[in-house]
C-alpha cells in the first residue's frame, strides 16, 4: 500500500495497484533512469524497483516470472519516435504483468486520442485520464491504466445476475425518490429500511414499491427508539443480506447517488466485470456535494442544484467498502460502523466506486439532520467518532444554511461531469491526493485511554 508520504502520485497510484494485484516489484520503464526522487517514492510504497528499458529485446532480465509479480511502470512514455517502437514489446509483457500504468506528456497527448492509440495497438485500456508528477503540481501527464491481455472485458451482466442496494433512510423525504430511481436505472433491485421517519419518508417509499423496489419495511419493528441505535440497524442490514436472492448486495444510504468507475458502464455491469475479475467486495471514493443556493427543494433534481463538491473528507470517506458478493457466509457490518463489510476470504476490487454524497441539501433537512446525530446518537458511539462530522455546526445560529451556501460558493468546486472523470482519474479510482486532514483516532476519548487503540476501539463497538 502506497505510503503517504510518497511525492509523486503516479508512483502513489501504481503502489496502490500493485497491493491490491499481489505485486512485489515495479518494473521502471523509461530511457532515462528514476531519479533518486522517484527511486525514494518507490521505496515507500514497499516495492522493489526494477530499471528496464521497454521491450524484451531491450530487457532480456524481464521474464515472465518477473512479470507475474510487477506492475509496469512507463514513464514519460510518447515523448520521442522510439516508443512507437516499444508498444509491441509491451503487449508481449501483459501477457503475464497483471497491469501497466503509461505516464505521457499532457503537451502532446489528450486523454481520448493516447487510449485511442494504445488499443490500436492491441493494448487493453482501462482508464485513461490526466495526472500530475508533484503532489499538488499542474495535470502535466496523461496516464492510461492497461490491463493484463487475458483479464475479463467489460460486458453487460447476464440476465441473472442480481444486484440488491440496501437502502436506509431516515427522513430523506426530498430525494428518497431520486436516489431509489437512480439506482434502479442503474440495474440495482432496491429493499428500503425506513428508521421510523416523520417527514412521509415511509409513505413515499411505499408507493414506490413494484418493479426494481423488492422491499419496503420500517425498523425496528417495536417502534421509534428513543436514540439512533446504529447497531441494531446494522445487524438488521446484515440480517436481510443473507436473505436475499442475490448475486451482490449493496449498504446504500439514502443521500448517496453511485457511480461505477466508468461514467457510460452502469453499477450492475460494473460489478459483474469485478466479479468475473476474481474479487467479491468493492471500495468506494466519497465525494461531497453542497448546496451553494436555497434554490433545491423537494421534487426538484439534486444533481442539478447541489453542484459545488469537495474531495476533503475524513478517514472514513475513504474506507467505504460497501458493496460485497453473496457467497453465504457471514458477514460483518457493526465493527466499522457500516463503513467496512467484513467476511472471510475478502479480495477487495483494484479501483473504488464513486459515491457522490449530498449530506444537507436544504434548510429544514440540515437542522433535523444535524439535531439527531447531535441529541439521538449514543454517547458511547460518539466518543468512538461516529455521527460528529456535523458537530461544528451551531444549531442556534439562524444563519446556519445560509452561511453553508456561502461556504459552498467561495470554498468549493463547481462538478463539471466532461471534466471531472478525467482530471481526478487517480483520486476517483484509487484515493490518493484525497485530502484527509491529520487527526488522531478516537480523538474524543480520554488520554489515558488512547494507547491500545485499536483493542478499545473492538470493545467499545461490541458494547454500542
Amino acid at each position: 500500500m502506497a505510503n503517504h508520504a510518497v511525492t509523486s502520485p503516479i508512483v502513489a497510484f501504481a503502489g496502490v495497484l500493485a497491493g491490491h494485484f499481489d505485486c512485489t516489484h515495479l518494473l521502471w520503464c523509461s530511457r532515462q533512469l528514476a531519479s533518486r526522487s522517484d527511486v525514494a517514492d518507490i521505496k515507500k510504497t514497499g516495492l522493489i524497483a526494477v530499471q528496464v528499458e521497454p521491450g524484451p529485446q531491450d530487457a532480456p532480465q524481464v521474464t515472465p516470472a518477473l512479470l507475474r509479480k510487477s506492475v509496469v511502470l512507463l514513464h514519460d512514455a510518447a515523448d520521442g519516435d522510439r516508443w512507437l517502437e516499444s508498444l509491441d514489446g509491451l503487449r508481449s509483457w501483459m501477457d503475464h504483468a497483471p497491469l501497466a500504468v503509461l505516464a505521457a506528456p499532457a503537451s502532446r497527448w489528450m486523454p481520448d486520442s493516447l487510449a485511442d492509440r494504445l488499443r490500436e495497438a492491441g493494448l487493453r485500456v482501462d482508464f485513461c485520464g490526466l495526472a500530475s508528477t508533484q503532489s499538488g503540481g499542474p495535470r502535466d501527464r496523461v496516464l492510461a491504466v492497461i490491463a493484463n491481455n487475458a483479464s475479463p472485458r467489460l460486458e453487460p451482466a447476464p440476465d441473472d445476475f442480481r444486484v440488491v442496494a440496501i437502502m436506509r433512510a431516515y427522513n430523506e423525504a426530498d430525494i428518497i425518490e431520486q436516489s431509489v430511481r437512480h439506482a434502479v436505472a442503474q440495474g440495482l433491485e432496491v429493499y428500503i429500511i425506513d428508521n421510523w421517519s416523520d417527514d412521509g419518508t415511509y409513505e413515499i417509499a411505499g408507493a414506490l414499491q413494484g418493479p426494481g423496489v423488492i422491499g419496503v419495511e420500517r425498523y425496528p419493528p417495536d417502534g421509534r427508539a428513543e436514540i439512533f441505535d446504529h447497531k441494531r440497524l446494522l445487524q438488521r442490514i446484515e440480517t436481510v443480506s443473507s436473505t436475499l436472492d442475490a448475486s451482490w448486495c449493496v449498504h446504500y444510504d439514502m443521500d448517496e447517488l453511485r457511480e461505477s468507475p466508468w461514467p457510460d458502464v452502469t453499477l450492475r455491469d460494473a460489478i459483474y466485470h469485478a466479479d468475473q475479475s476474481g474479487y467479491n467486495s468493492i471500495n468506494h471514493l466519497t465525494v461531497n456535494f453542497y448546496p451553494s443556493d436555497m434554490a433545491y427543494a423537494p421534487g426538484k433534481n439534486v444533481t442539478d442544484h447541489l453542484r459545488q463538491y469537495t474531495l476533503t473528507g475524513t478517514s472514513a470517506s475513504l474506507l467505504q467498502i460497501k458493496a460485497w458478493k453473496h457467497l453465504g457466509k457471514k458477514i460483518q457490518l457493526v465493527s466499522t460502523g457500516g463503513h467496512r463489510v467484513q467476511f472471510l476470504g475478502q479480495r477487495v476490487y483494484p479501483y473504488r466506486f464513486l459515491i457522490r454524497h449530498y449530506p444537507l441539501r436544504t434548510a429544514v433537512q440540515a437542522f433535523s439532520k444535524i439535531r439527531q446525530r447531535r441529541y439521538h446518537v449514543p454517547k458511547l458511539a460518539r466518543l468512538l467518532g461516529w455521527h460528529t462530522q456535523y458537530d461544528r455546526y451551531d444549531l442556534t445560529d439562524a444563519q446556519l444554511f445560509e452561511n453553508l451556501c456561502e461556504w459552498a460558493r467561495k470554498e468549493l468546486t463547481e462538478f463539471d461531469p466532461a471534466t471531472f472523470y478525467q482530471t481526478y482519474l487517480i483520486e476517483r479510482l484509487s484515493g490518493v491526493g484525497y485530502d484527509v486532514p491529520h487527526q488522531r483516532l478516537l480523538s474524543h476519548i480520554p488520554p489515558p485511554l488512547k494507547p491500545p487503540l485499536r483493542k478499545i476501539r473492538y470493545l467499545l463497538r461490541r458494547l454500542i
